[in-house]
């Protein structure tokens, strides 16, 4: 189920450039057909489509273009934020 709630997305975690939408999820669509795979260490941020869903922002390692896809669960940002924060708040 798609979530419409950025409020519970921190403010630093917030982007404003969401990329181009990325129906394959884990792979990069700019570099396709080369499989270049978006894991959580290459999410940038979270921001909102223009619908209002939350979408989770990724950067390619290879061609540093941004894409997004909707966030589906908020264990993705509580994920990312041990990752970068080192804690969970």
């Amino acid at each position: 189920m798609k979530t419409t709630e950025i409020t519970n997305i921190d403010s630093e975690h917030r982007v404003l450039d969401i990329g181009r939408y990325n129906a394959c999820v884990n792979f990069c669509p700019f570099c396709y057909p080369k499989f270049i795979d978006l894991g959580l260490s290459n999410i940038i941020g979270f921001g909102t489509d223009l619908y209002g869903y939350v979408v989770e922002v990724s950067e390619c390692p290879v061609c540093f273009e941004k894409s997004h896809h909707h966030l589906l669960s908020e264990d993705t940002y509580r994920m990312f934020k041990i990752m970068n924060d080192g804690v969970q708040k």
